[in-house]
């Protein structure tokens, strides 16, 4: 019997949509990002595309990299879709469905099996991406870095540890059945 999908109930939005660490934009965002460890995971197609720019200007010798993105951004014109952007530099590609506001538990799976591995991975989701930040923190080792868009304002940058585990881990307990 599969289980049901998690869904974020209308009164958690406005908490859940703050961002969990400090925010900054930029190129000088991401390198901080990757100065603060060899474990990486980047949610959402625009942060997802300037960490891959600066990934390419310097060898940074990561160890992880995850790339979690839905196709799905407000700056689409002229930009390269970045499934065959990551394709082409050497990302072993998978895809989840995910629904908008929610987790679904074969997504999870996923995301936690690529977190706790090596190499550099990308997780097209069918769907929406957002809420896959909170099992990607559960997942990754202690010290990873993980950096999430925040709408309008740049990027949200987390440090994980066992604080950010547990935190990410009540968030989803706040989560509730979908229904069909």
């Amino acid at each position: 019997m599969r289980r049901p999908a998690l869904v974020l109930p209308w009164e958690a939005r406005r908490d859940f949509a703050a961002p969990r660490g400090p925010v900054c934009s930029g190129a000088g965002c991401v390198d901080l990002l990757l100065s603060l460890s060899k474990r990486v995971a980047c949610v959402g197609d625009v942060v997802s595309r300037l960490c891959l720019s600066r990934i390419d200007s310097v060898n940074h010798g990561l160890d992880l990299i995850v790339v979690v993105f839905d196709g799905k951004t407000r700056r689409t014109e002229g930009v390269e879709p970045l499934w065959e952007l990551l394709a082409r530099k050497g990302f072993q590609l998978h895809s989840v469905e995910n629904r908008p506001g929610g987790l679904e538990p074969e997504a999870v799976l996923e995301v936690c099996r690529v977190a706790r591995g090596s190499g550099f991975h990308a997780i097209a989701v069918d769907g929406e991406e957002d809420m896959l930040a909170l099992p990607l923190i559960e997942c990754l080792l202690d010290g990873s870095a993980l950096t999430y868009g925040v709408p309008g304002r740049g990027m949200a940058l987390i440090s994980v540890s066992r604080e950010r585990r547990v935190d990410a881990w009540l968030r989803r307990l706040r989560l509730r059945p979908a229904t069909l």
